[in-house]
């Protein structure tokens, strides 16, 4: 997916598309999504979650933890 990081309205649909991807349990999909907006600059608390399931579903545990700090430090009060 191609996408601006300074428009929100593509912002808002690429983490549509993780979430999505992440509540049909296609972990592969969410893998992909979330590290093309990372490496597109995309810093949301839902792409950087998306993205840590991925790693820990790997084994990358400690990629992983990396990644829910982020988005806990994004969102220090979301559940």
């Amino acid at each position: 997916m191609v996408f601006d990081t300074g428009n929100k309205n593509a912002e808002a649909q690429i983490v549509s598309e993780i979430s999505a991807a992440i509540g049909a349990n296609n972990l592969t999909r969410a893998y992909n999504l979330s590290n093309a907006a990372l490496t597109r600059g995309v810093r949301h608390r839902i792409v950087f979650n998306a993205h840590g399931l991925a790693l820990q579903s790997m084994g990358r545990h400690q990629e992983a933890l990396a990644d829910f700090e982020q988005a806990l430090a994004l969102s220090p009060n979301d559940p």
